[in-house]
């Protein structure tokens, strides 16, 4: 098994670096530098979202739909021909730590987003674990600090908390229907009958009890 080393790029930076959790708009291209097993896995995360991916590497790699490559040899000034105006997000997932800093460095001077795969202190942005629940989606962050512990956060919500698509979709109806309040949420969370028909993705009967119990 191969575990690559996280740098840390001293004490002093991660004092200053303040984090707090946010949603970005992407309208520009994402561009992936490194199509290893952790950019080609990012590249597919964010092809599912319909993003437009740019995966650049030194060999020929076989992307899948939606994902475009290119091969290059990448080097201190190569990259800079791959990120332009309308590139919104970069990822620094190569094999070499010095040079995704390098890029990285790059992309903070010219206010582009930035994730540095090799590097929990160095960049802009960390990828959450992500809970697909239908209209919504659930993002768990460690703050890039451990990328596993959010793993298995994401699990452990899955797990303990099966058909969240379901409870999503009641959200929506309810919202759709213009009735949907912080008290009524709360009035919903504390029946437990409901709550068991949603634990077991039974929509239409768990919209049914809301109307007549709740509304």
């Amino acid at each position: 098994m191969f575990v690559r080393k996280m740098k840390d790029n001293g004490p002093c930076q991660q004092k200053s670096t303040k984090k707090y959790p946010f949603l970005f708009y992407l309208r520009g291209n994402v561009v992936i530098f490194g199509g290893g097993n952790v950019g080609m896995r990012k590249a597919r995360s964010l092809s599912e979202h319909e993003l437009r991916v740019i995966v650049v590497d030194k060999k020929e790699i076989e992307c899948d739909s939606g994902i475009s490559f290119s091969r290059c040899e990448i080097d201190g000034t190569s990259f800079k021909k791959f990120i332009d105006g309308d590139t919104s997000l970069v990822v620094c997932s190569l094999d070499d730590p010095e040079l995704n800093d390098k890029i990285t460095n790059y992309c903070m001077e010219h206010s582009i987003l930035v994730n540095n795969a090799t590097s929990r202190s160095l960049g802009t942005v960390a990828f959450p674990a992500l809970i697909d629940s239908g209209d919504d989606v659930v993002a768990v962050s460690s703050m890039a600090t451990c990328p596993q512990c959010a793993y298995a956060l994401r699990r452990y919500i899955s797990r303990e908390l099966p058909h969240m698509d379901t409870f999503s979709r009641l959200m929506h109806n309810l919202s759709d229907d213009g009735v949907l309040t912080r008290e009524l949420v709360a009035s919903i969370l504390d029946d437990g009958e409901l709550l068991s028909l949603i634990h077991i993705g039974w929509h239409e009967k768990a919209l049914d009890r809301i109307r007549r119990e709740h509304l």
